[in-house]
Order: C-alpha cells, then sequence, then structure tokens
C-alpha cells in the first residue's frame, strides 16, 4: 500500500505547508504558544528571526500577547542594504495594550530575538499571529526559552516604540500617567504626571495624605517635582541634587503669603540685623496693602 502524503488528499502538512488558495480557521489558531519555565519569572523568547537574503525591506508583523498582556501588534522592518546582516531600522508597537515593554536583541551575526516579561512565574507568553510578505527574506523559529530575572540585562535590549498616534498620556515613553499610585520620595523612576497618595512623604506639606503630583526624572540623581493640593489650591516643589534630596519648598502667593511671609520673618528673626528685619516687614506691608487692594478691585468687578 503506497505511503500518502498530506498532498496527496488535498490536506495540509502540520509540520508546515503553502497553500495557493485563502485559509479560514472557523476557531482561530496560535502560530506558538511559550510559556517559559513554569514556576520561575523571566523573560520568554517570544521569536528568533534569522536574516537569509539581502535588501530585506519587508516588514513583519506579530500579535503578541499573555497572561495579563496584550493583545499588542508589533512591526519590525530592517535594513534595506547589500549587507547581508541589516540593522533594525523600526520597532513599533501598537494596538489594544501597549503599556508593556517589549525587547529585540542582536544575539549573533544576521540573528535576533524578541522578547518580553511573564506577569507571574504561570504566566504565559505568545505569539498569537504572524504575517511577512516573502519567505526568502526570514527564517522565523520559536525557541521556547526563557532568560530569568537574574539574567537579564534590559541595557543589552532595545525595546519596541509607540507607534502612530497616542490617544492616552499613559502610553508615552518614559511617562507614568495615572490616578491611582502611591511610592517614597525614591519610589519612580521616571517621568509621571498624576495622582499621588502618601501620607508620609506629603503630611510635612500642608498636612493633607494625597494631591497632585508631577515629577520630571532625569536620573536616580537628579528629579524635580511638584505637589498640588486639592483643598487649597497650594504648591510645593522638591529637588534631588546630586542624589540628596531637598526638603519641599511652599511657593508663596497672593492668598497664603500672609501666612507664610510672617512665619519665615519670625524664624529668621535670629539671623537678620534689625536693618533687615525693619526692610523686610515693609515689604510685607506694602504686599498686604496691595493684596487687599486688588482683592477689592476683584469685588467691584473692576478688574
Amino acid at each position: 500500500m503506497a505511503n500518502l502524503t498530506p498532498e496527496d488528499i488535498g490536506a495540509l502538512n502540520k509540520n508546515g505547508d503553502t497553500a495557493n488558495g485563502k485559509i479560514f480557521f472557523k476557531k482561530g489558531t496560535m502560530v506558538n504558544y511559550n510559556n517559559g519555565v513554569p514556576a520561575v519569572s523571566g523573560f520568554v523568547i517570544l521569536a528568533q528571526i534569522k536574516i537569509t537574503d539581502i535588501y530585506v525591506n519587508n516588514p513583519i508583523f506579530m500579535r503578541v500577547c499573555g497572561r495579563g498582556k496584550g493583545p499588542t501588534d508589533i512591526c519590525i522592518m530592517f535594513e534595506n542594504t547589500v549587507n547581508a546582516d541589516p540593522a533594525v531600522v523600526c520597532f513599533w508597537k501598537y494596538g489594544f495594550d501597549v503599556s508593556f515593554p517589549i525587547y529585540i536583541k542582536k544575539i549573533e551575526s544576521k540573528t535576533w530575538q524578541i522578547c518580553f516579561r511573564k506577569s507571574e512565574s504561570y504566566g504565559s507568553a505568545s505569539v498569537i499571529a504572524l504575517n511577512y510578505e516573502q519567505e526568502k527574506y526570514y527564517d522565523i523559529t520559536f525557541p521556547n526559552t526563557q532568560i530569568n530575572d537574574a539574567d537579564f540585562v534590559v541595557s543589552e535590549w532595545r525595546e519596541a516604540e509607540i507607534a502612530g498616534t497616542v490617544n492616552e498620556a499613559k502610553h508615552l515613553s518614559n511617562l507614568t500617567a495615572t490616578n491611582t499610585v502611591e511610592f517614597s520620595v525614591s519610589g519612580v523612576t521616571g517621568n509621571y504626571i498624576g495622582y499621588l497618595r502618601n501620607p508620609n512623604l506629603l503630611n510635612p506639606v500642608y498636612g493633607q495624605n494625597d494631591g497632585a503630583f508631577i515629577r520630571q526624572y532625569y536620573d536616580s540623581k537628579y528629579e524635580w517635582q511638584i505637589y498640588g493640593d486639592y483643598r487649597t489650591g497650594q504648591m510645593a516643589l522638591q529637588y534631588n541634587n546630586n542624589g540628596s534630596w531637598g526638603s519641599w519648598r511652599k511657593v508663596v502667593d497672593h492668598l497664603n503669603f500672609r501666612a507664610l511671609i510672617p512665619n519665615a520673618t519670625t524664624s529668621a528673626s535670629g539671623l537678620m540685623s534689625k536693618e533687615d528685619k525693619t526692610k523686610l516687614n515693609d515689604v510685607v506691608s506694602q504686599m498686604q496693602v496691595l493684596s487687599t487692594q486688588f482683592l477689592s478691585l476683584q469685588e467691584n468687578k473692576q478688574i
């Protein structure tokens, strides 16, 4: 009896095949499922791309997801050159969820790997769709291997950039924007806009537990931040200079200067000469007069 191949009976070979017409998967298809090492947290190698030709100017599209992550679409483009070992010129992510980082790295000549971190030790990491135009340019495989957290050096990998129009600030690179966060004064490494709740950090400012918060982060030694009090509208500033955090500096405005400046005069009285104290008190008096005039004009709708 002759051995029949899948092609002899019109079937697709489970180890790989080519079809000239359309194929419909009524229940969907998963290109590959990668779970890495069970019970161990780490970064799962989703796919490996080996360049097999020159003038590689055809994009690769993947849809990836995992437990608590995605789906996210990624696009990879290599340099269009006669060089047989081209560089990556485009590594973008877009789609439903672009909040988690995806990485690419060249591991040897002509060969690149893509990975992201599992959400938990038993989490998953999957490529659920794969499309590219010409097979001659790429040999794409799915290693199903994992780099454990302790061995992953993020500086050696390139992170995917967010492509297209971003409608929410939280998707911008190097920026966190959220209404639910609680951290210490040195607990966030990155730029931040949003809500902050931290009694230990904020109580010394205006006696509140929470408020609006903006931080500009250069690195762990140089940072600058603003706190805004929801209840009174007052602001305070704080800075990190060469790794040393300064105290909160309250911002004086035309409504709170009566409370802040006299206190400052009293606390500094032991350090000021009699002449300087007189000059400062004159300034305070003038500001009080100006403030009274300003409020009167406001009430009479003259300004």
